[in-house]
C-alpha cells in the first residue's frame, strides 16, 4: 500500500516549484528582451539596406524630408523596398499626407518601422481628424538639428542654440532635411568619413496618446518628426526640442520635451531613444547594425552622425 504525500511534504514540493519559477521568470523575461532586440535590429538591417537599393535606383540615399506636409519623407521613398510596392502606388504625391487617398495608406501600421519592444500606439483623432498609427525608427540628420535651409535666405532659419545664441548645423548626417526649395540627396561621394563611419538610422519611441495635446513623436510619415540628431546621447533624461504643440511631457515623463517657439530656439531636436535596456540599435550607411550604448562617449556619437567629422569608429 502506497504511503500519501503529507501535508508538509506537499508544501515543501510546491516551495520549491515557486523557487524554481521565480529563478526561471528572469531568464525568460530576459530571452523575450533579447529576441525583441533583436528583431528590432533585423528591423534597422532592413532599412539600410532598403536604402542602399534605393541608391541603385536613384544614386542617392533619400532625403530625410522636405516639404510642408508632403510625402517627400525617407520612409515613405523606402516602402517599394520594403515589399510595399502596393502602397507606394496608392499614394498621390500631388497631395499631402492629409489628404485622400494618402490617410488609408500612411495610416496603416507597418511591421518594418516597428519595434517589438515598444507597445503599438495610435494617434487619435488628430491632424484633419484621421487616426495615425505610430512607429519607431528615425533617420539620422546629424549632430545638432533636423533642419538646414541657407544663411543667404531672408526667411532662413539656423537652429539657434540657447546656451550660446549662436546660429549653426554642424555636422551634416547622410539623411537630412532640406527646405521645401532645397531638398539635400546625399550621394556616397558626399561621405568622406565613408560609409562604414556614418549613422544613417536609428530608433525613437511613440508617444504615449491617452491625454491632450497631442504628441506627434513616432509619427515617422509627418516631415518633422522623422529625424532625429545626435545633439545629446540616446535615451537621454535631457529634453527634446520640438514647435506646433507637437508634445506631451506629462504624458510622457521617460522621453520629456520641451516646446520651442522656432525663432529664437531650435526647431525640432529628438534624441534616439528605445524600449531596450542600456542602448538603441542603429543601422550604419554600410549596410551594418549595431547596438550602442547609452554610455558611449558623447563626441564618437556624435562624430557617428556625421559624414564628415574625419574620425574612424571601431564598434
Amino acid at each position: 500500500m502506497k504511503q500519501a504525500f503529507t501535508l508538509i511534504e506537499l508544501l515543501v514540493v510546491i516551495a520549491i516549484i515557486g523557487i524554481l519559477i521565480a529563478l526561471l521568470l528572469p531568464a525568460v523575461q530576459a530571452a523575450r528582451a533579447a529576441a525583441r532586440r533583436m528583431a528590432c535590429a533585423n528591423n534597422t538591417k532592413q532599412l539600410v539596406l532598403a536604402m542602399h537599393n534605393y541608391m541603385d535606383a536613384h544614386k542617392t540615399f533619400p532625403v530625410g524630408s522636405h516639404g510642408d506636409m508632403s510625402l517627400r519623407v525617407w520612409c515613405i521613398a523606402l516602402l517599394p523596398y520594403l515589399e510595399q510596392t502596393s502602397a507606394y502606388g496608392e499614394l498621390d504625391f500631388s497631395r499631402n499626407y492629409q489628404t485622400a487617398p494618402n490617410p488609408g495608406i500612411l495610416s496603416l501600421r507597418y511591421a518594418a518601422y516597428s519595434c517589438p519592444s515598444d507597445s503599438n500606439r495610435r494617434l487619435v483623432g488628430a491632424l484633419a481628424g484621421h487616426n495615425w498609427e505610430l512607429h519607431n525608427y528615425l533617420a539620422c540628420s546629424g549632430s545638432t538639428a533636423n533642419s538646414h535651409v541657407s544663411v543667404s535666405s531672408p526667411s532662413g532659419w539656423y537652429p539657434r542654440w540657447p546656451e550660446t545664441g549662436t546660429d549653426y548645423v554642424e555636422h551634416r548626417g547622410a539623411i537630412f532635411k532640406g527646405s521645401t526649395t532645397n531638398p539635400l540627396w546625399a550621394k556616397i561621394d558626399d561621405m568622406p568619413d565613408g560609409t562604414s563611419n556614418t549613422m544613417a538610422v536609428s530608433e525613437g519611441i511613440q508617444a504615449r496618446q491617452d491625454n491632450t495635446p497631442r504628441d506627434l513623436r513616432g509619427f515617422m510619415f509627418y516631415v518633422n518628426t522623422t529625424l532625429f540628431t545626435t545633439y545629446n546621447p540616446p535615451n537621454t533624461s535631457n529634453v527634446d526640442y520640438t514647435i506646433n504643440s507637437d508634445c506631451n511631457a506629462d504624458e510622457n515623463p521617460d522621453h520629456p520635451c520641451v516646446l520651442r517657439d522656432g525663432v529664437n530656439y531650435v526647431f525640432y531636436q529628438y534624441a534616439a531613444r528605445s524600449r531596450h535596456t542600456g542602448g538603441v540599435n542603429i543601422g550604419v550607411a554600410d549596410g551594418s547594425c549595431t547596438f550602442i550604448s547609452n554610455t558611449i562617449d558623447l563626441d564618437t556619437w556624435r562624430a557617428l552622425s556625421s559624414t564628415y567629422s574625419g574620425l574612424s569608429i571601431s564598434f
